[in-house]
C-alpha cells in the first residue's frame, strides 16, 4: 500500500547535532508527550523525523518534501499523504503546521485514523473524516464499501505497527520505527539512533553539543595514540564514528572483520 522512498536529503554530518535542532527537538518530543506518547516512543520518533525531515541540516521542516512526493515531518506518503492532507482539510489548517502534524502523528499511530477510536458502535459515517483513503482506514467489501475499522480486526494497521515497534531501549525502538512505521529506502538508521541518542541526552540531562564538537578530536575521544584506532564510548554509533574521523562505515567495516555496527561495546578498539 506504501512505497518505499528514496529520501531528499542524504546522511547528514555529526554537525547537524546542534542545539538549536536540540531544541526543537525537545518541542517535538514534548508535544508528542501531550498527546498521550511516552518519552521513550516520542523520542524514538523525533530521531526518526530528524533524519525524515531534514532540510539544509534543519531538523522537522514541516514542508519537506522528497522526489516521489512524501510530505512533513514523518515524509508521509500515498495513501497516508492523502490521509494528512483531508486531515488539515478537516480541521482547517495548513499541512505544514507543526501543531497539526503532531496531531496526525496521534491520529494515525494511536487512533488508527478514527474520529472516535475504541468506539466500535459508531458507524462508518461517524468515524470517517471526509476525502480519507477508505480502504486505509476500513476493511472494504467486494463493492467497495467499508464494513469494519481495520484496528478492530487482525489486518495490518499503522497502530499496530507502532506498537510492535516499541522495544526496552531508545535504540533498538528507532531502529524498528524505520523498519514498520518509517519504511524509508534509505534508512541512515546510524544517523537515526545517533540523533535519537542526541536527543533523549538533552531532554533528560541538557547537554547540547558544543560549537565546535564535530570536529573535536583528542586522544581520548576519536583515536588512540597510535592514531588509527578509535575507542568506543558510550552512545557511539557506527555511523558517527565514520562522521568524526572523515571515513565511511564501509570503510571501517573492511578494516574490521567481523565488527558488527549494531552491536558496539563499550571501550571497544576499532580500526580507523
Amino acid at each position: 500500500m506504501i512505497r518505499l522512498k528514496t529520501l531528499l536529503v542524504e546522511a547528514a554530518p555529526v554537525s547537524e547535532i546542534t542545539k538549536d535542532n536540540l531544541e526543537n527537538a525537545k518541542k517535538i518530543v514534548n508535544g508528542l508527550v501531550s498527546r498521550g506518547f511516552t518519552t521513550l516512543e516520542a523520542t524514538a520518533l523525533a530521531g526518526n523525523m530528524s533524519v525524515e525531515s531534514s532540510v539544509g541540516g534543519k531538523w522537522f521542516t514541516t514542508s519537506a518534501q522528497d522526489r516521489a512526493g512524501a510530505y512533513g515531518l514523518m515524509q508521509w506518503q500515498g495513501d497516508r499523504e492523502k490521509a494528512i492532507k483531508s486531515y488539515a482539510a478537516y480541521r482547517g489548517k495548513s499541512t505544514t503546521d507543526l501543531s497539526l502534524q503532531l496531531d496526525f502523528v496521534k491520529f494515525e499511530l494511536k487512533d488508527g485514523y478514527l474520529l472516535h477510536p475504541g468506539d466500535k458502535t459508531k458507524t462508518a459515517k461517524e468515524q470517517l473524516i471526509p476525502s480519507i483513503p477508505v480502504g486505509l482506514v476500513y476493511i472494504v467489501n467486494g463493492e467497495g464499501k467499508p464494513t469494519k475499522p481495520r484496528v478492530f480486526t487482525s489486518a495490518d494497521t499503522e497502530v499496530k505497527r507502532f506498537k510492535n515497534s516499541i522495544k526496552g531501549s531508545v535504540s533498538d525502538t528507532t531502529t524498528a520505527l524505520c523498519t514498520n512505521t518509517f519504511r524509508a529506502g534509505t534508512p541512515h538508521i546510524d544517523r537515526r539512533i545517533s540523533n535519537a541518542l542526541a536527543i533523549y541526552k538533552y531532554i533528560q540531562k541538557g547537554e547540547a553539543p558544543t560549537e565546535d564538537h564535530p570536529k573535536s578530536k583528542t586522544n581520548n575521544d576519536t583515536k588512540s595514540e597510535t592514531g588509527n584506532v578509535y575507542i568506543v564510548k558510550s552512545g557511539d554509533t557506527l555511523g558517527g564514528i565514520a562522521n568524526r574521523n572523515k571515513t565511511t562505515v564501509d570503510a571501517i567495516l573492511k578494516k574490521n572483520l567481523g565488527l558488527n555496527a549494531d552491536k558496539l561495546s563499550i571501550g571497544q578498539k576499532i580500526k580507523i
